[in-house]
């Protein structure tokens, strides 16, 4: 008998699945014993400030990081994370060269979906940093407890309460109020926060409200981004005398007028809400059970309509709906040795609905209706094998159901599920579908001596395909024609390997990482056809949909820091990732690279440290260099465009008071550089009502731009 290679995988992942699973999340404490230590594979973590009164720390430059504004500010400058956007703050984080629904987000292990089908309502969108415990963000080989795998990276936003920080004292209350503010996009950003102890009851409250209006390119274009939104948290936690912890949160936001200068349509108005409920018994000795259980539900709704556009042939409005519901319960116990074992159930179901209404008459379901439920278990343990060795080993199994269940209607007065069967075959008129995926995953870490640390991981993940690329229905596509889902669409299945080092002298610090996964089944979005014969456009529109293909990824990331002198010390940082398809006969060939990837970068600062009045000082120069980068398959995929290598300059000086008060002012571009960033899109066909960009233009990025922060805790 001979055996495969795809068969020798199967057999492996099952093997893995039934074994173990490796967890490779960022700590939310960033301290703890030497058993946390092992998930701290190439950490980012940004700690909330809700109640401290000195900035929150990234571990990119070790300067104070004020989070006063929204989170992709927050995490744009951290290795390994980039952003693409629809307009300039309808963003989607890319972890690692993935995106889109390969980048999971939760709040409390709730999973949020994006709230739009065009994706101007990511969930990083939906939340200011600044009211959060903490962000943690796992590149690799995600924990397997945070809910269904994804391909790509996790980003989850914590609110943990534990009985022992309630169990202490009444604390007064401290609270912090935050000001942004760009006076180039005559931006405004402000956020305040409230947190205290009053036992056994624990509070944290915070708000926001942010506009802002167009900017200028290096080269004195006008860009159209015109933003408002208003949001807040709620967190309660109560602590009982036999340590258990009851905790509930509730974060709202709301959105208004938005330009999308990529997208036919802008953001009239949103409204996000989610809340969450978490129960847990803390704090039980080593060989004692404690028990978790947690759920919440979020509700995403926009309106989209090109109305404030001058030229359009029909006023077109596009209203969505989208809600999620989860629940996890899980039973965790310590080892003797400082492990951990834990066993789970969680369940997840979210529904997707948005009508396109062209004029008075016509309708289209561009998310007929979609339903995606699923369940799953996992196992997952981490020991210490000797005072120098750490292990975490787990798995996981999920079965997923998803349905179109409006797939009757239609979509420019054809039926959708007619529409399935002719771009994609006619096993696509099957709308509902069932997926079983197995996952797991092992990461090995030796720590030989205190100042170094090796680690391995190893995982096989599967991720379920998403009803968007399931199920959407001629959705107007970014660089124009339609986009058409896919339900014939198999899971993906991710081979991953990592590898990585950290390394600590008393003047230098390094940390290199260097990954490899192969995606087997990747869903690639790409041209598949036209409207000719089928739709009546003139001329025929190109539709683009979603294919099953092969893709390899490789990257490299290092980061590190070296102490010139007690007070100046040098960050640095560099980042690349290539993939390529491994397909023939489809429209590329063996060793095409994909084209969404972002291009290589890499980051060199030099920090000054002092005081200055009786006050702490921070003085930073930085340096960021963007490699030049080709889109081998324009044909197939044309939304970029090759680019050049460009340099941008940036300073920075922050000054923090003993007293709680903290400003800064950060020059962006610094030498007013005209650039456009590899991953910027093209102006729709239907031009905004603002700026001078003509359709087709890439939209540039912005020329030099005066960012002040002030900051007051009390």
């Amino acid at each position: 008998m001979v055996i495969s290679t795809n068969q020798l995988k199967h057999a492996l992942g099952l093997f893995l699945a039934s074994a173990a699973t490796v967890l490779c999340q960022a700590n939310a404490s960033g301290t703890g014993s030497d058993a946390d230590r092992i998930i701290d594979l190439a950490p980012l973590v940004i700690e909330g400030t809700w109640n401290s009164s000195q900035p929150g720390v990234t571990g990119t430059s070790g300067v104070p990081v004020d989070l006063a504004g929204s989170l992709t500010q927050s995490l744009s400058s951290l290795p390994g994370v980039s952003f693409a956007s629809r307009g300039t703050y309808s963003t989607e984080p890319i972890v690692r060269g993935l995106s889109y629904d390969r980048v999971s987000t939760t709040l409390n292990g709730l999973r949020l979906p994006n709230g739009s089908p065009t994706r101007t309502s990511a969930p990083i969108n939906q939340f200011s940093g600044a009211g959060y415990r903490s962000i943690q963000i796992a590149k690799a080989l995600p924990s397997l407890a945070s809910g269904p795998p994804v391909s790509g990276g996790l980003i989850a936003i914590e609110n943990n309460w534990s009985t022992e920080a309630i169990g202490r004292e009444p604390t007064m209350p401290s609270a912090v109020l935050r000001f942004q503010g760009i006076p180039e996009r005559n931006s405004i950003h402000w956020s305040a926060n409230l947190a205290g102890v009053a036992t056994p009851i624990g509070y944290r409250v915070s708000g926001f409200t942010s506009r802002s209006g167009n900017y200028t390119s290096g080269d004195g274009r006008k860009v159209p981004s015109h933003f408002e939104e208003t949001g807040g948290s709620l967190s309660l936690g109560y602590a009982t005398t036999n340590q258990w912890m009851h905790a509930v949160d509730v974060a709202f936001r709301e959105q208004g007028f938005t330009e999308n200068a990529a997208l036919p349509l802008d953001v009239m108005d949103g409204e996000f809400l989610a809340v969450t409920a978490n129960h847990e018994r803390q704090g039980q000795p080593d060989g004692s059970w404690n028990f978790r259980l947690r759920y919440g539900f979020s509700e995403s709704s926009s309106t989209l309509s090109n109305r404030e556009r001058p030229t359009k042939p029909v006023n077109v409005d596009t209203d969505t709906l989208t809600r999620s519901f989860h629940a996890d319960v899980a039973a965790i116990t310590s080892l003797s040795n400082g492990g951990e074992v834990q066993f789970g159930l969680d369940f997840n179901r979210e529904e997707r609905l948005a009508i396109r209404k062209r004029g008075p008459v016509a309708r289209d379901y561009i998310w007929p209706d979609t339903l995606y439920k699923q369940s799953g278990a996992y196992a997952e343990s981490r020991w210490q094998l000797n005072d120098k060795a750490q292990i975490r080993v787990g798995g996981r199994a999920d079965y997923a159901v998803s349905k179109a269940r409006e797939a009757g209607k239609s979509a420019f007065g054809k039926p959708i599920v007619s529409l399935y069967s002719k771009y994609n075959g006619a096993e696509a008129e099957k709308v509902s579908v069932e997926d079983i995926v197995l996952s797991g995953n092992l990461l090995l870490s030796y720590q030989p001596q205190s100042s170094a640390t090796w680690y391995a991981g190893f995982g096989s993940s599967g991720q379920i395909p998403p009803p968007t690329e399931r199920y959407r229905a001629f959705l107007n596509a970014l660089g124009g024609g339609f986009e058409l889902g896919n339900p014939t669409l198999e899971p993906e299945r991710k081979w991953e390997l990592v590898l990585g080092a950290q390394w600590e002298r008393k003047r230098f610090r390094l940390q290199a990482d260097v990954y490899h996964f192969q995606i087997d089944d990747f869903i690639w979005r790409q041209a598949i056809g036209t409207t000719e014969g089928v739709l009546p456009f003139n001329p025929p529109q190109t539709v683009f949909g979603y294919r099953n293909v092969n893709a390899a990824f490789t990257g490299l990331e290092i980061q590190g820091e070296w102490q010139a002198t007690e007070h100046i010390r040098f960050p640095f940082s560099v980042e690349w990732v290539d993939a390529e398809l491994r397909e023939s006969g489809t429209g590329f060939s063996n060793g095409d690279s994909l084209p969404e990837l972002p291009p290589a970068e890499a980051r060199l600062s030099a920090v000054l440290e002092g005081n200055v009045f009786s006050m702490k000082a921070w003085f930073q120069w930085t340096a960021i260099l963007v490699a030049s980068k080709d889109n081998d398959l324009p044909a197939l995929n044309p939304l970029y465009a090759d680019s050049k290598s460009f340099a941008l300059h940036e300073l920075s000086l922050q000054l923090i008071s003993s007293k709680g008060f903290s400003a800064s002012i950060r020059v962006r571009n610094l030498f007013d550089k005209a650039f456009t960033p590899y991953l910027s899109l093209p102006v729709s066909s239907i031009r905004p009502a603002s700026g001078d960009l003509e359709s087709g233009d890439r939209i540039p990025g912005a020329g030099r731009e005066f960012l002040i922060s002030c900051r007051l805790a009390f």
